[in-house]
């Protein structure tokens, strides 16, 4: 009969994965829409006076009230408004790949995180070396993508996914004494 902490420790990766399962679907889908959102900005293009639209080369011309693009004040990443780009167009297609590429590299992260979870459940008991090194592998990448926002907060991150890892070190070697003495 298995322990029941480390069955719930497997219900509780369990359902983390699958939490994550659902978080890595709404990604895949924010990476698609900014994908169609930059194709977009790309085939549909603003004139600088904002009275007209090219659309494959043929241009429409707009009327009151939607060629109010002048009052259109959506900022993007602050990167990009610095570069010296003059359409408006072109600036929300830099925007969505920008976007798009950051969304993926969440998404990376989050499946590195759901698969720990996944081998967390799927081991017999979470004590295990695989587990402790994706435990560090997990801890950096997370602690890189942190480091974007914080330096001070990545520290923390580091830090903590290090002692997590020592934990489960530590407890790899109790699972071995205690597999031997069985």
């Amino acid at each position: 009969m298995e322990n029941e902490k480390i069955l719930n420790i497997k219900k509780a990766a369990h359902n983390a994965a699958s939490i994550l399962d659902v978080i890595r679907g709404i990604l895949i889908v924010a990476i698609i829409l900014c994908g169609v959102m930059a194709i977009c900005c790309f085939v549909f293009r603003l004139s600088p006076d904002g009275e007209s639209v090219s659309i494959f080369g043929k241009t429409i011309t707009l009327h009151s009230p939607v060629s109010a693009f002048d009052e259109l004040n959506a900022k993007g990443f602050e990167f990009i408004e610095k570069l010296n780009i003059e359409s408006v167009t072109d600036k929300a297609a830099i925007n969505c790949i920008v976007a798009m590429a950051m969304v993926a590299v969440v998404l990376v992260a989050i499946t590195i995180i759901r698969n720990l979870f996944k081998k967390i459940k799927e081991s017999d008991t979470p004590f295990t070396e695989e587990i402790a090194k994706q435990i560090k592998i997990t801890g950096i990448v997370v602690s890189i993508l942190v480091l974007t926002e914080s330096l001070g907060i990545a520290a923390i991150v580091a830090l903590s996914f290090w002692c997590f890892s020592c934990i489960f070190e530590y407890g790899t070697e109790l699972q071995q004494h205690e597999d031997e003495t069985l």
